[in-house]
């Protein structure tokens, strides 16, 4: 008599097994989902950081303007500067204009502060363009007298750009100490050469930068 050995299940997969599949399948597409979305706001936040980091430069390079003007037209180093903006805690807005002309500084707060573009130059950031951007830009300016002499002959510059990235608010802060150009006693012309110029205190032409950072809350 032959014993009867129970079959083999051939059926395929059973529910459970399917379900476990399902669960183990669905799990990857989360992940990857969810890494191409941060993947995607760190690129995001990239961008808008470095942009932000131009825009402060821009304001410190606005300054500069002004005091290398003045010298040029043999005129008071800080007379183009707005003097409401110098030493008042006040921010302000330098601006670029669409003549490439600098702006004295306008005191500014909250959306007077926002950085707008453009349209026929997309790439053209000012306080005046029609489309605006999430960008603000304060610039504080600050007397300071590096010799001790009772005279102010240096002008701290802060610039500061602000944006919004989720439900934080982002900031570059740059500073820098301009010194006051002044001509050499040796100097036939301020326009003669390097040589020609030279700070206040007479040390080598440069200009002093207390550094820079960027500061996230």
């Amino acid at each position: 008599m032959r014993k009867k050995y129970p079959q083999k299940n051939n059926q395929g997969f059973t529910l459970i097994e399917a379900l476990v599949a399902v669960f183990i399948f669905s799990s990857a597409v989360v992940f990857l989902i969810t890494m191409a979305g941060r993947g995607l706001l760190a690129l995001n936040a990239s961008e808008k950081q470095t942009t932000a980091y131009f825009l402060a430069q821009e304001g410190i390079e606005i300054v500069h303007n002004f005091r290398d003007e003045a010298f040029l037209n043999a005129s008071p180093w800080l007379g183009g500067i707005n003097p409401i903006c110098i030493g008042s805690n006040v921010d302000c807005g330098f601006d670029i204009d669409s003549n490439n002309q600098t702006t004295s500084g306008i005191p500014c707060s909250g959306n007077a502060c926002i950085i707008k573009m453009d349209n026929n130059t997309p790439s053209k950031f000012s306080y005046s363009g029609p489309n605006q951007t999430p960008f603000t830009r304060r610039i504080q300016l600050q007397e300071q007298d590096l010799d001790g002499d009772n005279i102010n002959d240096a002008l701290e510059v802060t610039s500061i750009v602000s944006w919004q990235q989720g439900t934080f608010t982002r900031n570059v802060v740059l500073t820098e100490v301009l010194r006051e150009w002044i001509v050499s006693a040796n100097a036939p012309a301020p326009l003669s050469g390097p040589s020609s110029l030279s700070p206040s205190n007479s040390t080598p032409a440069q200009t002093q930068s207390t550094g820079n950072s960027i500061v996230n809350p």
